[in-house]
């Protein structure tokens, strides 16, 4: 597994595709970047070919790749998560974690709730409340099993 950033053009659930000419030509026109071009037929040098994969020279094994529509990575470095803020915009998109957050800056992020702008914070308290609802009606399941079975318990040996 591992950490999947992205650079996405989804707005309020929903998506357009970067294009992928227009990676091609981002990476062709930049000097940050040189495509991957393995030789081999092995399942790695097919993932590298088909994400268009492109090694960035900020930092040793650090790379993007399209797919999908997205621009991404795994486990990015945090000076790559700072670029690729700095170059979503010149692909009318923005940055996005694989737990939904969007990176305003390396250091700061936010949600987005029902086209509104939320920031980590409340998101979190949101989610801990969801997450004590569903914890407060499991146990109430629990409760009425237990019940059910004390009231079969007790039927079967005293009624």
């Amino acid at each position: 597994m591992g950490y999947h950033i992205s650079i996405t053009r989804e707005r309020d659930g929903s998506e357009s595709d970067i294009p992928l000419d227009d990676w091609l030509a981002y990476v062709r026109a930049s000097s940050d970047f040189e495509f991957e071009t393995p030789s081999g037929s092995d399942q790695a040098s097919e993932f590298t070919r088909s994400i268009h994969a492109a090694r960035w020279s900020g930092v040793e094994a650090a790379w993007l790749g399209w797919s999908h529509g997205e621009i991404w990575t795994k486990n990015p470095p945090e000076e790559l998560i700072r670029y690729m803020i700095a170059i979503a915009p010149q692909f009318n998109a923005r940055v996005r974690g694989d737990e939904g957050e969007f990176y305003r800056s390396a250091e700061e992020v936010y949600y987005e709730e029902n086209g509104r702008e939320v920031q980590s914070q409340e998101h979190d308290l949101k989610r801990m409340a969801r997450h004590k609802k569903k914890r407060f009606y499991a146990n109430c399941i629990r409760v009425a099993i237990m019940l059910i079975v004390l009231y079969l318990i007790i039927r079967k040996h005293f009624l």
